[in-house]
């Protein structure tokens, strides 16, 4: 999108927050409980975009066991030196001088190529899809 679009135009309505160790969306060791819905809706409601969104880790007993604030990408957390390690306010947002690389391609995309999404265009007031081709039947024709 900031290729398209450029950063300071898609800092104003999108935002990417990666929470490192959830295992993709649960379990793992990380802090895997967080709300995401309160800051989306006072960013669209009162324009205040989300700065931080603070994760938990919560333990068998329900008691919290670790905070960690989880930053807008590429910012990370990056403890401040002083306190709990275990405590999301001693730790302070860092974007690393070498953002981490994001144009890898992913796993199945040699496999997939490009037909294996939907790509739409306008036609009037409808949004018209190509047919996706899986793998299988590119394998088969």
């Amino acid at each position: 999108m900031q290729k398209t679009l450029g950063k300071s135009a898609v800092d104003s309505f999108a935002k990417l927050f990666l929470f490192p160790g959830v295992a993709h969306c649960g379990g793992g060791e990380g802090p895997n409980v967080f709300d995401v819905l309160t800051p989306v809706m006072a960013w669209t409601e009162s324009g205040r975009a989300p700065s931080k969104i603070v994760a938990s880790r919560v333990d068998t007993t329900g008691a919290v066991t670790r905070t960690r604030p989880v930053f807008p990408y590429p910012a990370v957390a990056r403890y401040d030196g002083s306190g709990s390690i275990d405590d999301a306010a001693n730790f302070v947002s860092s974007t690393p001088r070498r953002p981490v690389r994001d144009d890898f391609n992913w796993l199945g995309s040699r496999l997939f190529g490009s037909d294996y999404q939907q790509w739409g265009r306008a036609d009037g007031t409808k949004l018209v899809l190509k047919p996706a081709q899986t793998w299988l039947t590119r394998k088969a024709g």
